[in-house]
């Protein structure tokens, strides 16, 4: 998901409920079946149980290069197409 802070962040499948800890940001967002984790993300989805971090943990530059073309994207429908 891409937050209005800049940031891209991959949210794992979770086993509870949980709420942001910032409030205030826009966020876009796109979900991914199980099977397409891997391919998509480079990692198995069971890595990423209850985990939320930044896409640069995963990526590292590449995905410095998508934050910054979500960032200046012009709204919300053309950065959910990006992602």
């Amino acid at each position: 998901m891409w937050l209005s802070d800049g940031t891209v962040r991959v949210c794992g499948p979770e086993h509870r409920p949980w709420r942001p800890d910032r409030i205030g940001l826009d966020v876009v967002g796109v979900r991914l079946a199980l099977g397409a984790v891997p391919m998509v993300l480079g990692v198995p989805a069971s890595t990423l149980f209850d985990t939320r971090l930044d896409l640069r943990d995963l990526w590292g530059g590449p995905a410095l290069e998508l934050a910054e073309q979500l960032n200046r994207a012009p709204g919300p429908c053309a950065r959910a197409l990006a992602l």
